[in-house]
């Protein structure tokens, strides 16, 4: 990390590095601190100062002087010997004095290896521009360059390779690099610049650095690329499940799913699509790859990661989880043994509940049957895992039925009724013991065209209505509501179950 000084002009950069200097002495607790003064022989000095350090009936002051370079390059043996004739010139007049040499862009080899083989003592300094970063950033109230780091994570995909603080106008900034060969710029607190102030910063940097302009970027912007580019390649993955597409096919499927909200060119999609291990681009035509060549839990990861669109449950997303993703998973988890029943119960859980497939695809430690047990039983711990596992994903099943996608159940799955009943046996020391149960059901309830063609879900909890341009349900918890509050209007049915019908009659 640099410190940089955005002014071309040497003269007015030079005083704005004594100008920090200045307040960065005075913020350490020297006194009388001036610059450009004039002191003994004639000799200007960049900044002067004092330290006082009281004593029993008085005090001792300590004079320094300062010598600022705002030079590009490294200072030379020139440059320090001049330096270290006006520190000695002052030590004649008061031998307490001593000298700071503030060289921005550091010394050369020559200078540095006088300092080392010279014994100066506390007579004469070296500091260089990156030494007063730190004291800058607690002066000027910075935030940390790890709040910088998060900022930028969180507005652009791109890697972040360094930043350097920059004073324009006695102000500091952030600049921050990426390994793309871009920057972006940042206040002192990590939040963006108004547009004025931001190109004066931009011009200014670019004319003494490397960089050019068009280098810059709004890591903002940034942040809506990475959503097209999600938008893409979530719809493009749900249109492909059905089959292969031609380019101009997908971008019409985007377009109505996004109608004009989201304008994308043949070349996004084909860049999009070509970042996906599980799909094959050539020319203007994608589709999936052979099932033998995709990792299925990667794709089930990529597809749940992109969110859980109102397309979920078509027949590639069904079909696939089979026997072999479930062989995938049960090694995935340290070769948890199920037999053929719950191996059953498991596929169901996951084609029913997203919930319940995006954690079997990932390892979890409490599934994690242990090579040694160490006074227990072996049997009995696994077997203890795997209901374990079982009943976490059943747990998954009970929050997506009473969630926001309960109506894809209903409508992509035929769920009708979900009941969960579970007895709890207290024992107590004198041998009494007592029960107790716990149930929990939701209803999915068609009706006729003439009462609306609707489904409603009744709950204990929670109340709602259908959103019909989201595809499903949304509500919340309501506060003393009754025991049997209708989630609202749902879904349209697909067919009247009078059974169902008969739940409130």
């Amino acid at each position: 990390m640099k410190l940089l000084l955005l002014e071309q002009n040497k003269d007015k950069k030079g005083t704005l590095l004594e100008t920090i200097v200045k307040v960065l002495l005075e913020y350490l607790g020297y006194k009388y601190v001036t610059t450009n003064e004039i002191g003994n022989g004639g000799n200007e000095i960049d900044v002067l100062a004092e330290r006082r350090q009281n004593n029993f009936g008085g005090s001792t002051t300590y004079p320094l002087i300062c010598e600022c370079k705002a030079h590009e390059n490294p200072i030379g043996m020139n440059d320090w010997l001049k330096f270290l004739g006006k520190v000695y010139k002052e030590k004649r007049n008061n031998s307490l004095s001593s000298g700071l040499m503030i060289a921005l862009s550091d010394a050369n080899g020559n200078v540095k290896g006088d300092i080392r083989n010279t014994n100066y003592q506390d007579d004469a300094r070296l500091l260089t521009g990156g030494d007063l970063i730190e004291p800058i950033k607690s002066y000027y109230r910075l935030c940390s360059y790890s709040h910088v780091a998060e900022i930028v994570k969180y507005w652009t995909s791109l890697t972040q390779t360094d930043c350097d603080i920059a004073f324009y106008e006695n102000t500091p900034y952030w600049i921050v690099y990426f390994s793309n060969g871009s920057f972006s710029v940042l206040d002192k607190n990590g939040d963006f610049l108004k547009v004025d102030i931001l190109n004066s910063i931009v011009t200014e940097f670019t004319a003494v650095s490397t960089y050019s302009f068009d280098k810059y970027i709004d890591i903002r912007k940034d942040r809506s690329v990475y959503y097209k580019k999600k938008a893409i390649k979530d719809i493009s993955i749900w249109a492909l499940m059905s089959g292969p597409l031609t380019y101009n096919q997908i971008l019409e499927e985007i377009k109505r799913n996004t109608g004009s909200e989201l304008h994308v060119e043949e070349y996004e999609v084909d860049m999009c699509l070509k970042e996906l291990d599980f799909v094959k681009a050539e020319g203007n035509e994608a589709c999936l790859k052979p099932i033998s060549e995709i990792n299925m839990i990667e794709f089930y990861k990529t597809v749940l990661g992109l969110g859980i669109p109102t397309k979920l449950y078509n027949k590639y997303y069904i079909d696939h989880i089979d026997e072999a993703l479930l062989e995938e998973i049960m090694l995935l988890h340290d070769n948890i043994e199920l037999n053929t029943e719950e191996r059953k119960t498991v596929l169901f859980l996951m084609k029913h509940s997203p919930s319940a497939l995006r954690m079997a695809l990932y390892p979890n430690p409490l599934f994690a049957p242990k090579s040694k047990v160490v006074g227990g039983d072996a049997k009995a711990l696994k077997e203890s895992i795997k209901s374990t596992f079982i009943q976490t994903l059943a747990n998954c099943l009970e929050v997506d039925a009473d969630s926001d996608i309960a109506m894809l159940l209903f409508d992509r799955l035929e769920l009708r009724d979900f009941y969960k009943q579970t007895n709890y046996h207290a024992v107590l020391k004198d041998g009494s013991q007592i029960t107790i149960p716990v149930a929990k059901r939701l209803y999915y309830i068609p009706f006729e065209e003439e009462d609306g063609g609707v489904v409603m879900q009744a709950s204990h909890d929670f109340v709602g209505k259908y959103d019909s341009k989201a595809g499903y349900m949304v509500g919340g918890k309501k506060k003393n509501q009754e025991e049997k509050t209708f989630f609202g209007i749902v879904k349209h049915k697909t067919g009247v179950d009078e059974e169902y019908l008969s739940i409130f009659a």
